[in-house]
């Protein structure tokens, strides 16, 4: 593999396999179709998903020195002009050594940080996710989709959060990728992951073989019906087609703000799982006791001081809103597929996402910190996967045992379902080997040619590779002559290997 890093360069991606349509945007009538992204190194049969760079801001936040600087200059510029020209001299030298100042930054900024945005790229491909960099050193780290054990996304400051963009971590048992400071994070996942999906159904399936005898078709069909598992129940309301569809929680308390998690097609919400309310009451516990030790100095002291005790009491109040809001935004789910987690802090100072499926967890275990934990019944569940980093910690969660439980119950569903699944690839692969066998032995049954003139009978067989004898004539009533009156083998019998149909003919 080339190791020289991918072009930045290229149009839009095509829409990759599988189920992406609901993503896509629709491309009007007679638009030409873009071409195809590539970068160097690419396999036959590799698709580009996309090529991304860091988000904008990564390639202006560096460059402030230079920009005020420029903005300096531009106002001794100003104040050159509009002053007298006594002190043109010292504005010249002020502009001299602001504008060296600002040849400097530029260049630093266009040397270390435009060529590190530029020649940094990540990419996602039908087949593996390549971080690339470097132009003198490059350098590239890949992963086949199939090797992916966990993806973590966070976004870690309010500007992230405003500005849409955040950290991407993929473990795998080799180590992290991490597509650092990628624009639009959930999107990029739910792209990574539906990329997975598509990965592991990638097999070529032949098509499906007409059968052209009815009652072979009908037995054969019968046979080969999928089993199908029922969902399970979910808080969920069932999804509407064509809509969102993903987990009904919402975030943000009264703001009601959305998951934004894309759910696969057949993915269902299992359990929604808070922390402890105990957690609840112990972190808001502080802004209460100040709100109470407020009012009470507010009755007890002189009223001169109201304004000191009226801002204890927002500050109190204030704080224990942000308990609160911070509470019910940490939530765990569990799904049919996977587990999420999500964490934010204050709706938009921070926000981590950690998704494993069920089929890469490793072990789940329980621990119960305190006597305290143990009294009220919650504590921590890790669930860890062959990555040596980003594990799920469920902290101070309630029914820990349970949760364990049903993290091992919907495990051995998943694998029931792959058991399912394979059984009904199973099937589609047996249908289609009984079907090739039922038209062959279709192909070889004597076909009726009782009361068909000569023409229409030979070029009947002559369709089916069959030869026609005339054995010879007798009258048969009811049939004008030079039609068929017998046949040997009679109608749906199994030919011989010559395969040859005697006929007799009827005469006056």
């Amino acid at each position: 593999m080339s190791s020289n890093p991918p072009g930045p360069t290229g149009a839009p991606a095509p829409t990759p396999p599988g189920n992406r349509s609901r993503w896509s945007r629709t491309r009007q009538p007679g638009q030409p179709k873009p071409p195809p992204k590539r970068f160097s190194g690419q396999q036959q049969g590799e698709q580009v998903i996309f090529i991304k760079h860091k988000h904008w801001w990564y390639l202006l936040k560096p460059g402030w020195p230079a920009l005020v600087l420029l903005l300096v200059l531009i106002g001794l510029i100003a104040l050159n002009l509009n002053t007298p020209r006594v002190y043109a001299p010292i504005w010249v030298l002020l502009e001299i050594i602001v504008g060296l100042g600002f040849l400097v930054f530029l260049l630093r900024w266009a040397y270390s940080n435009v060529a590190d945005w530029w020649f940094k790229v990540y990419i996602l491909t039908n087949k593996r996710i390549i971080v690339a960099h470097g132009l003198l050193e490059p350098e590239r780290k890949e992963a086949p989709l199939d090797k992916i054990q966990q993806v973590y996304q966070e976004a870690r400051s309010i500007w992230a959060y405003l500005f849409n963009y955040g950290n991407i971590t993929t473990i795998t048992a080799a180590g992290p990728i991490v597509f650092e400071g990628i624009a639009n994070p959930r999107f990029i996942v739910d792209q990574l992951q539906e990329a997975q999906r598509d990965y592991q159904a990638s097999r070529k399936v032949p098509p499906a073989v007409a059968i052209k005898d009815e009652t072979m078709r009908g037995v054969i069909e019968k046979l080969a019906q999928p089993t199908v598992i029922p969902p399970p129940p979910s808080p969920d309301p069932p999804p509407k087609p064509g809509t969102f569809h993903g987990p009904t929680r919402t975030f943000g308390g009264p703001l009601r703000l959305s998951s934004k998690i894309r759910y696969f097609p057949e993915e269902r919400t299992i359990q929604y799982i808070q922390r402890h309310r105990y957690i609840l009451v112990r972190n808001a516990s502080p802004g209460a006791v100040l709100v109470i030790i407020m009012l009470v100095l507010a009755f007890v002291v002189h009223l001169v001081l109201w304004p000191i005790f009226l801002g204890g009491i927002v500050i109190g109040l204030a704080w224990m809103g942000y308990i609160y809001i911070n509470y019910i935004d940490d939530v765990f789910i569990l799904t049919t597929h996977r587990i999420i987690d999500i964490d934010r802090a204050a709706i938009i100072f921070f926000e981590g996402r950690s998704i494993v499926e069920y089929g890469k967890i490793q072990d789940v275990i329980v621990e119960v910190p305190s006597v305290i934990a143990r009294t009220f019944d919650f504590g921590l569940v890790r669930v860890e996967t062959a990555g040596a980093q980003q594990k799920v910690y469920m902290n101070d969660v309630p029914h820990p045992f349970a949760v364990q439980d049903a993290i091992f119950q919907r495990i051995n569903a998943g694998k029931e379902r792959e058991a399912v699944n394979a059984a009904n690839k199973q099937k589609e692969e047996m249908k289609r080997w009984f079907a090739e066998l039922a038209n062959a032995m279709h192909d070889l049954r004597a076909p009726d040619l009782i009361g068909r003139s000569f023409e229409e009978a030979a070029h009947l067989l002559s369709q089916q590779n069959l030869v026609l004898r005339v054995m010879g004539e007798q009258r048969a009533p009811g049939l004008p002559p030079g039609y068929v009156a017998q046949q040997n083998p009679p109608p749906g019998a199994i030919l011989s290997h010559d395969g040859q149909v005697y006929v007799i003919l009827s005469r006056l």
